[in-house]
């Protein structure tokens, strides 16, 4: 996942930038800490550090850190496009019901989206919330450029209800779900198919067979576990639709 690098390429990693001197409203830095990642967060980061992304909690934490150093922000959410799939992280007073240890929801006061684009495309939206109405007033411009939005672009409290928080707690099972389906590919491959034969075995014949790409992918994967693999034949090559 490499949207949160903006179309420049440009976010703040520890050391003040020309907007913040210029702004002159920059917030002690030690303010990061005080955002964590919501558990579902925390738990898809895990599963992604499993299968080779090592980045995406640093990229993650350093966009806070950027936003941190300007803006009194009590909670940030990354919505990656190409992934349909939202990561987010909380102040402490939000992360958890002390009384239960559940997540809580909590209505914030101001809310800032910011798009992340790769050329003409958009790649990522960031969201900042704060508990105060005017955590952004006279700070859009500076928080665009640290992190590399798009300039002039930005959405001022579209999601006060911070509802991304709700997006982020499916996380872990979205990536359960791609995870299989990238197994199920990865056999078909094995079995002498082509990619696009592969994706089209996970969604048109799925389609016709009344399942989603995640059923059929977990039967394919059962049908090869049935088949002792690697010790006895693998099951015959499916024969995609034309």
């Amino acid at each position: 996942m490499s949207a949160l690098h903006g179309s420049d390429g440009y976010v703040v990693e520890g050391r003040r930038t020309h907007t913040q001197q210029l702004a002159g409203q920059r917030v002690d830095a030690s303010q990061a800490s005080v955002l964590q990642l919501l558990p579902a967060t925390a738990e898809a980061i895990e599963q992604l550090a499993a299968f080779g992304d090592e980045t995406t909690n640093d990229r993650l934490r350093r966009v806070a850190k950027a936003v941190l150093d300007m803006v009194p922000a009590s909670a940030l959410s990354i919505w990656f496009v190409d992934e349909d799939l939202t990561l987010t992280m909380i102040d402490k007073e939000g992360a958890v019901n002390p009384g239960t240890g559940e997540p809580t929801l909590h209505t914030m006061r101001s809310s800032l989206a910011l798009h992340i684009a790769a050329e003409t495309r958009l790649t990522a939206i960031v969201t900042v919330y704060s508990r105060h109405a005017q955590a952004f007033t006279g700070r859009v411009s500076w928080i665009e450029h640290a992190v590399g939005a798009v300039p002039d672009t930005s959405v001022l409290n579209d999601d006060l209800g911070f509802r991304s928080r709700l997006d982020a707690e499916l996380a872990p099972a979205q990536i359960r779900t791609r995870q299989t389906v990238d197994r199920a590919i990865g056999y078909l491959l094995e079995q002498g198919l082509d990619l696009d034969e592969a994706e089209r075995w996970l969604t048109q014949d799925a389609q016709l067979a009344a399942l989603t790409p995640f059923e059929m992918a977990r039967l394919i994967l059962d049908e090869a576990r049935g088949a002792g693999r690697p010790h006895d034949s693998p099951p015959a090559r499916p024969s995609p639709v034309r």
